[in-house]
């Protein structure tokens, strides 16, 4: 399991691409494919496809 310090930079990484548009962090912060679960189920998304979910969203 990570340490303390790894999930933080992780989730400080993941902030930045979410409220500032930081897309180029998305690659430190997803595998290649990965399973999301969500309302609709489970699927596989490829990194590239979650980078552009990632974007700013206003009022988040």
């Amino acid at each position: 399991m990570p340490n303390a310090t790894v999930l933080r930079n992780l989730f400080d990484r993941r902030e930045r691409v979410r409220r500032e548009g930081a897309v180029d962090l998305v690659e430190a912060c997803v595998v290649p494919h990965h399973v999301r679960h969500d309302g609709t189920g489970d699927r596989t998304v490829a990194r590239g496809v979650h980078g552009s979910n990632c974007l700013p969203r206003p009022g988040l």
